[in-house]
């Protein structure tokens, strides 16, 4: 916009009016709008310069004319009679028109480039500030006593001052020109640089699609290894183990379950004992009481992890308490005494016992068969804990490259706005610059 209104200055200052010329039916070609540009904008700098050399034509001779009237105002008695209270002292004036001359006589005619004319206007303004360095009671006095003299003057620096202004002002058409043209190269680089990006970023988003399309491949074939790992021969054997396991677990459970049933019928006469030995008031045997707390408690487990022939196994436990029972030194019911001789019926026969042995043989082979699953268990946990871990790191790589796509296409889309703008600036630009309001850029 502030190019425009340079132009617009352009145009007043040249008094172009603002009507568009005839549509160039072809359009410009993009490559060629700089070389087009120059060739369009020549015609106004060629034309600024000549105005300039016709304002040096007219400012050079002013200058002369003021030389000549400060030496003359140098020269000239006073043109009324000073007061007689107050006497006239040339030398205010006589500095004045003499700074004055010397600073005018340093101007010579500029080169028609802008430091030259800069120049020259510096100078220019140097001479125009002499006017202002007088004190006001000197100017006024000054005034006074050389009315016609410094009228004369006002008039010469009047037409100086209108003449700097109007130089001026073709400088900075000019310097709008050139301007322009800047412009019209950046917003043509802009658009080169973004044309640029958007096939480097294509490119890049080509390669992108084809690395997710890669690593798709790569995760479908590791999830099919992970079902086929899932569906092998390797999982079929540990579900194979694993049932077996489970079915011998079972197997444990009923042995220990009939354990403890058989010794759950005898429980009201054991505690009874239990109560009779800790009363009787003789010495207490805590191992004694120690082993039969365990059955109390615990009896399949008391009796499984039991070593025959230890201190106090079940057969001594039972024949101590059968000799209270047999006393009647514990009361029992008839069933209470029908169940404790089934129980040690069992246990005198071994039939117990042969409950215990398969219980020990059966976990024996829970503990073989535990082995066995955990031997083909680790390196098929491990291969598929692995699997599992590459799913991941490729699913993790493929939202990143997916992220890494959008944004390249956003990207993209950013700089073809971005082309878009510039392109709409650009012939604007170059149609305000040129006055054709309908010329056509051809990219």
């Amino acid at each position: 916009m502030k190019n425009l209104k340079m132009l617009d200055k352009i145009k007043k200052i040249f008094g172009i009016e603002k009507e568009a010329n005839a549509p160039v039916e072809a359009g410009v070609n993009f490559n060629e709008i700089p070389d087009f540009i120059r060739k369009e904008t020549k015609g106004k700098r060629a034309l600024a310069a000549d105005k300039i050399n016709e304002l040096l034509n007219e400012i050079m001779p002013e200058f002369e004319a003021l030389e000549v009237k400060l030496i003359e105002l140098k020269k000239s008695a006073p043109e009324i009679q000073a007061p007689v209270s107050k006497r006239f002292d040339p030398k205010p004036r006589d500095r004045f028109c003499d700074d004055a001359v010397s600073l005018i006589k340093k101007i010579k005619r500029p080169q028609i480039d802008r430091t030259s004319l800069f120049n020259f206007l510096n100078e220019c303004d140097g001479v125009m500030k002499k006017f202002n360095e007088l004190s006001p009671k000197s100017s006024a006095w000054i005034g006074f006593l050389f009315k016609e003299k410094m009228k004369e003057l006002g008039s010469v620096v009047k037409n100086i001052q209108g003449l700097m202004v109007k130089i001026r002002g073709f400088i900075e058409s000019d310097e709008a020109i050139i301007e322009i043209e800047a412009n019209v190269n950046r917003i043509i680089k802009n658009i080169e640089e973004a044309d640029k990006e958007i096939s480097s970023s294509e490119k890049k988003l080509k390669v992108n699609e084809k690395e997710i399309e890669v690593l798709a491949g790569k995760i479908v074939a590791k999830k099919d290894e992970f079902s086929s790992l899932q569906k092998g021969t390797e999982s079929g054997e540990l579900k194979n183990l694993e049932e077996k396991i489970k079915i011998k677990r079972d197997d444990v459970m009923q042995i220990e379950q009939h354990i403890s049933s058989v010794f759950s019928s005898t429980n009201r006469i054991m505690k009874k004992f239990r109560h009779l030995e800790s009363e009787s008031g003789k010495g207490v045997d805590k191992e004694f009481i120690r082993h039969l707390d365990f059955y109390l408690n615990s009896p399949t487990e008391a009796y499984v992890n039991e070593k025959t022939g230890g201190g106090y196994d079940i057969h001594k436990i039972l024949s101590k308490i059968n000799k209270a029972v047999e006393k009647k030194e514990i009361e029992a019911s008839e069933k209470e005494r029908d169940k404790w001789i089934h129980l040690m019926d069992i246990i005198e026969k071994g039939e117990l016992m042969r409950y215990k042995e398969n219980y020990m043989k059966i976990n024996g082979e829970i503990r073989e068969l535990e082995s066995e699953y955990e031997k083909k268990n680790t390196p098929f946990v491990n291969k598929k804990d692995e699997i599992e871990k590459d799913i991941e790191k490729l699913n993790d790589n493929l939202s990143e490259l997916k992220t890494r796509g959008k944004e390249l296409e956003n990207n993209i889309n950013k700089f073809k706005s971005g082309i878009e703008n510039n392109k709409c600036l650009l012939e604007k630009t170059v149609a305000y610059a040129v006055d054709n309001a309908e010329i056509k850029i051809i990219y």
